[in-house]
């Protein structure tokens, strides 16, 4: 005869609570942390009460962070890719529309006019695009949802690349990436 196991409300909690914290041991051998190491600059951004708008020198920071996790070198922040980054991100919030192809022109105005601006420097280029939602807009949650995306994450550990430019505009983040 099968016994059936009745749980009180304070006994289902603890259980609740046992298994959480098994969850989070298991995840943490799992990508071999330790309770005592430092947060990343994107977990101490993401547990501040009121969170730091996005900065390229933050995102350029937490990028190469990736980048030396896969053993590809460290990129250099350009103001020629900036301006780029810059000329995309405002052209997304100024004519109110998210993607790589502007509604207005049809054409990848963003690629276009990096590739105008930087001219011969670069042999290949590209960007990454990010539309953050306004409560949580930070160098951390931009970085983190390239990170996610597979096409944006092997963008930004390519190694072909060296140098790189960011544009906010409101929630508009864009990155772009250089191979000289």
């Amino acid at each position: 005869m099968a016994k059936t196991l009745i749980l009180t409300p304070t006994k289902q909690l603890l259980l609740g609570l046992i298994v959480a914290v098994l969850f989070v041991a298991a995840y943490m051998v799992g990508n071999n942390t330790t309770a005592q190491q430092k947060p990343s600059v994107a977990q101490s951004v993401r547990i501040t009460s009121v969170p730091k708008t996005p900065s390229g020198a933050d995102m350029l920071h937490l990028v190469n962070a990736e980048r030396s996790k896969h053993g590809a070198e460290p990129l250099v922040e350009d103001p020629e890719l900036d301006a780029s980054a810059q000329y995309k991100a405002s052209d997304m919030l100024n004519n109110n529309y998210f993607g790589h192809v502007s509604p207005q022109t049809n054409t990848q105005n963003g690629l276009d006019y990096m590739v105008k601006t930087v001219g011969n420097r670069c042999t290949y280029v590209s960007e990454n695009l990010t539309e953050n939602p306004a409560n949580i807009n930070t160098s951390a949650e931009a970085v983190g949802t390239w990170i996610i995306s597979t096409p944006h994450h092997q963008a930004m550990i390519d190694t072909k690349y060296t140098l790189t430019g960011f544009g906010i505009a409101g929630r508009y983040i864009v990155e772009d990436f250089c191979q000289q």
